[in-house]
């Protein structure tokens, strides 16, 4: 059923609200130097526990005397960096399973889809504590956890729209025409396919952020001293009467982060429907 204009009008509106915030968070994370007021590592012990509102410590200072502000600032390079790359690892192999399972079906596709189920069967977060203990402690192996366990997201996506595409027209008079695999790949199933996959990207995008600052929060992810969301509500938890702003602030990153990243995708997921 289409929306109605004001309803459409409202979504677009909200979508380049919420593509304006993820922008600046973007372009904050990439100019962290010349926009962090500090040193994110620098300690300045007589300042330990300054309260927000200081010239010195806008939002306050921690433990060990370090701007709260700049560790935010530079902790948004390490969630989007993880987002980032554990989600073009996702998507590399999740297209490379997808579209062998969707073109040859038969048992490749009955073998790769029970593999992805596999995979699906386990708790997210359970799996990447267990994939980050055997491989070591770090973003790196957060990452490479992350993708590999993403990974069956897009390739259950991608097969059931490659299957589905390959039948239509267009495609079949491609390969009547001799057109070769690649090309009709590149041509014809890839741009059809790309609205779903850049939904679920961004969906993917949040939950690797949330998943990042849960194994930081556990001494899994990021490690002391680099600027984590997750660390710094791990190291936090101990000052929750004393310092709230402590947990307050990258508390407050991490939500409105992944809450943009969400609501990305469901408005993109909206408006596209309306196209179709």
């Amino acid at each position: 059923m289409p929306m109605k204009p004001q309803t459409e009008t409202a979504a677009r509106i909200l979508l380049w609200l919420t593509v304006g915030y993820i922008v600046v968070l973007s372009a904050a994370a990439a100019a962290a130097p010349l926009l962090a007021p500090a040193d994110p590592l620098l300690q300045d012990l007589p300042a330990r526990f300054a309260p927000p509102g200081s010239p010195a410590y806008p939002l306050g200072a921690d433990d060990f005397g370090r701007d709260v502000l700049s560790r935010i600032i530079y902790g948004a390079r390490a969630a989007l960096l993880v987002g980032l790359v554990s989600v073009g690892i996702a998507l590399a192999i999740g297209l490379v399973i997808g579209l062998t399972a969707g073109l040859l079906e038969g048992p490749v596709d009955n073998a790769l889809m029970l593999l992805m189920d596999a995979v699906l069967s386990f708790p997210t977060v359970l799996l990447a504590i267990t994939v980050v203990s055997v491989f070591g402690y770090g973003l790196a192996q957060v990452m490479a956890a992350i993708g590999v366990i993403f990974s069956p997201l897009f390739a259950r996506i991608i097969r059931a729209e490659t299957l589905t595409l390959k039948h239509e027209p267009y495609v079949m008079s491609a390969y009547a025409l001799g057109t070769p695999l690649r090309r009709i790949v590149a041509v014809h199933l890839l741009p059809n396919m790309l609205p779903k996959i850049v939904v679920q990207c961004t969906v993917a995008f949040a939950l690797a952020i949330v998943i990042e600052a849960s194994l930081s929060f556990l001494g899994l992810g990021a490690q002391p001293p680099q600027p984590s969301w997750g660390l710094m509500l791990r190291n936090a938890r101990n000052y929750l009467f004393d310092a709230p702003w402590l947990a307050f602030y990258p508390g407050l990153a991490i939500g409105l982060t992944v809450f943009s990243f969400n609501l990305l995708g469901d408005l993109l997921n909206e408006l596209l429907q309306i196209r179709r």
